[in-house]
C-alpha cells in the first residue's frame, strides 16, 4: 500500500510540474501577443491620424479644385470655339 501512495505522489507531482510549466509558457506567450496587439493598435492609430489630416487637407482644397476645373472647362470651351472659328476662316 505504501508503494502505491509513493507512486501516486510522484505521478501527481510530475503532472503538477508539467501544468505549472505549461501555464508559465502560456502566460509568457499571452503577454507577447498582448504587446504585439498594442504595437499594431498604436501604428493603426498613427496611420488613421495621418489619413484624417490628408482628408482635411483635401476637403480644404476641394473648393480650389472645383474652381480649377471650372476654369479648365471654360478655357477648353473658348479655345475650341476659337479653333472652330479659325478653321472656318481658312
Amino acid at each position: 500500500m505504501e508503494s502505491s501512495l509513493i507512486f501516486l505522489t510522484i505521478v501527481l507531482s510530475i503532472f503538477l510540474a508539467l501544468f505549472l510549466l505549461l501555464g508559465i509558457i502560456l502566460l509568457v506567450k499571452c503577454i507577447q501577443i498582448a504587446n504585439r496587439v498594442k504595437e499594431v493598435t498604436e501604428t493603426t492609430h498613427s496611420v488613421l491620424g495621418k489619413v484624417d489630416g490628408v482628408a482635411d487637407a483635401l476637403k480644404k482644397a476641394s473648393g480650389s479644385i472645383a474652381i480649377g476645373k471650372l476654369v479648365a472647362k471654360a478655357f477648353e470651351h473658348f479655345s475650341s470655339k476659337h479653333t472652330k472659328a479659325k478653321n472656318k476662316e481658312e
